[in-house]
Formats: C-alpha cells, structure tokens, sequence
C-alpha cells in the first residue's frame, strides 16, 4: 500500500507502551516451545557440547590465533582451545559497562591486520538506566603476541601469555542515549580498506529515530579503523559526526553482519511481531523501518499501512512469523557439504539453524538444521578449517560444535 509523502510522518509516532516491552520479552525470547515447520532438513549432523555452564553470554569467534573468544554480558571475555579447554579468562575493566535487560558486552572482531596489529574489537552497552547507549572500543591485551611468533610452536596457544588489558581506546561512544535497556544492535564487522562496520538498533522506544540520518539509532556505521568517519560514506557533508558516520539507515535490531570476499555486506534485524529481515547492504540506503514493515506491534497492532514506499529498499529475504535471527556467517568450505557457500545464521526463538543461498541479489533454499533443538542459539562461527561452533545462551551457556554423523 501506498500513500502521498506529505502523509508518511503520520506513521512515524511512536505509540509503545510499557507492556508492549514486557510482551516483546516474552515472545521473542522465551518462546521455548514453537517450532518452524518450513523447509525442515532431516539431520546428518548433531551438535557435540564443548563448553558448558557459562555464564550469560552474547558472541563467539575464532580468532587469527585459532581460538575461541566467548564475550561474557557481565564484560568479562574468555579464550578456549577449539577442542574447548579454557585458557583465559579476562576482566575487561569496563567501568561504564550497563548490564540489563539486553545490554550488556556484546560483539568481538579482530582487526584484519592481527598479525602486525593485535587490536580486539568489543561492543557493550555502556551508562545508566535512564541514559544509556552503545560503545565500540579497542583493546590490546598484555603480553600479546603477533600471530608469527606462534608459527615455530603452535601447540603453544597465545592467549597463555595474556594476564589482561594493556591498551584500550574508545573507537565510537553513541550520541544519541536512551532510557530503554533494549535493540543495541550491536554487531562488527571489517571490509578489505580495514573500515569497521557498527550496527545500531532503534532503542525500541526510539523507532523514528531510524529514519532520522543525524541519529545513531537504527543504522549501520562505518569507521576507519580509529574511530573516524569513513571519507567513503553518503552523508560525509552532515553537521555531526552522527550523520557523517551513517552508512544506511532504517534499521530496527541488526544482530547479524557480514562482509563477503566480493564486499556485499550481508546484515540480517529483528522485525517486531514478524518482519524479520535479511538486506543486503549498499551506502546510502533506507532500508525502511519504520515506515514500511512486514510485522505488526507486539499488541497486534499495525505499525505502518506500509509494506512498500519509495525509495525503501524491500529486504533480500523475510520471516514472518519471527524466527529471532542472531549470529550469522557465511560458510566457505567443504569440510561440511550441507553447508558449503551458503549464509548459517541462527535463531533465539525457534532454538535451530537456518541456512540459505545468497545468488547476486536473492535470497533462496532456506533449510533448517537441528529444528527444536532446546538450545536458544546465540552466535555461530567457523574455523581457518571449516569447523563450526554455536553458542547458546542463557544463564547456563554453551558452546557446541557442528559435527556430521
């Protein structure tokens, strides 16, 4: 459906009250007994725990030096062998660091050049209840070493010479603050130039905040690798430093982010009740929330009269009702052929696997894995070798790894 511009503001109010957050709670993250019926693959792989008994964790990668970095919510970040024996386990010292609700330490990235430049990138949600946003910083940690000083002896793990945080510098602080402890986005990711990608969610409470280009909220950024805007950005002639970092815009709660080899960055968002998203991301573009939607309120209520509008990118893929995507990679290998070259990303509410084909500007073949699993999947990442790991969240976390039959 389609309306006359000069009617579009009508649909920018936010009309959230506070059981609508209270509902979104509960049905999008402690749905443990919905299942998906679509597209469901009969398992050739199973899911073998190697880490358990976690506390509440958020995201999980394998670093350059070929291990497994757990962020902990609390700000703690701990490191693992692949075979899953702890190693580290590091206080971050994040004195800022505003843990509730969906807050809390979030993403981890490595800066592509780890080998000359062992920078770890973190994102955690930092302020106080009635003032609160999301922080970027870089750390270095003490007694690293660059990744070639390992090659003479690999069995020895660099994270055992790691006793804590060296170096740490604030790369992006958010301007725009909220009183909602909620949709941080929060996710990282590098392209080839060594720019750092920041997804950024609409705070909840604060959904027009993604159609405005001077806000943070509801956008995916991008930064050199230092913290500037990147001079390659839309909005680089904006006033603030908000608009010149905007790389597109009309973002709900990008969880998931992606760059591939060819640079098409990937990005998947948490609709409302349905309307979750896969875009494929390009500089400049409205991707439309909140004025087109696939989903209504938690209320069941609409949100817009749009599904369409112009100038609004339509997403790539769509899941209504809601699966709660999560972490997302994009699997490169053939150690495990029922994954080879197609997008994994994972879902909280379904508790599953979900795979699909990116095929230039489509999105195809979803096929489900481990449906019903009973585990409310976190985060996803593979290996220099193909191997894959999925965290689970919860108080009780854990980390499995895929492994075929």
């Amino acid at each position: 459906m389609r309306l006359p511009q000069r009617k579009l503001a009508l649909f920018l109010r936010p009309p959230w009250i506070n059981i609508a957050l209270t509902l979104a709670t509960l049905l999008t993250c402690y749905v443990a007994n919905a299942s998906s019926t679509k597209n469901v693959v009969d398992d050739t792989l199973s899911l073998s725990p190697i880490i358990i008994d976690l506390s509440a964790s958020w995201a999980i990668n394998v670093g350059p030096d070929n291990l497994l970095y757990v962020t902990h919510r609390s700000g703690l970040l701990s490191t693992y062998s692949l075979s899953g024996e702890l190693l580290t386990k590091i206080d971050l010292q994040l004195n800022d660091l505003y843990y509730a609700g969906q807050g809390g330490l979030s993403a981890i990235a490595f800066h592509p050049n780890f080998d000359r430049q062992p920078w770890i990138y973190l994102s955690y949600s930092y302020g106080s209840k009635t003032a609160n946003g999301l922080k970027v910083i870089r750390v270095l940690l003490k007694n690293a070493k660059p990744e070639s000083e390992q090659l003479a002896n690999p069995s020895t793990p660099r994270a055992l010479n790691i006793d804590g945080v060296a170096v740490s510098e604030t790369i992006f602080e958010q301007a725009d603050l909220r009183s909602t402890a909620a949709h941080y986005g929060a996710r990282l990711a590098f392209m080839a130039d060594n720019s750092l990608l920041i997804s950024t969610g609409d705070g909840f409470d604060y959904r027009e905040h993604a159609q405005k280009r001077t806000s943070d909220m509801g956008k995916i950024l991008r930064l050199t690798d230092t913290g500037e805007a990147h001079a390659g950005n839309p909005f680089m002639s904006g006033d603030t430093f908000s608009q010149r970092a905007v790389y597109s815009f009309g973002h709900r709660n990008p969880q998931g982010l992606i760059v591939l080899s060819d640079q098409q960055i990937v990005a998947h968002e948490h609709g409302p009740a349905g309307g979750d998203e896969i875009n494929l991301i390009n500089s400049g573009v409205n991707y439309g929330w909140p004025v087109i939607t696939q989903g209504k309120d938690y209320i069941g209520s609409l949100i817009s009269p749009f599904t369409e509008y112009d100038n609004m990118e339509q997403p790539a893929f769509n899941w209504t009702p809601s699966i709660a995507p999560s972490g997302m990679i994009f699997y490169n290998s053939e150690v495990i052929p029922d994954f080879s070259n197609r997008l994994l990303l994972t879902s909280l509410k379904y508790q599953q696997l979900h795979s699909l084909v990116l095929n230039n500007e489509s999105v195809t073949d979803e096929r489900i894995f481990f449906a019903n699993s009973g585990y409310r999947m976190r985060d996803i990442t593979m290996s220099k070798d193909g191997r894959v790991f999925i965290l689970a969240d919860g108080d009780m976390a854990s980390v499995f790894e895929v492994v075929m039959q």
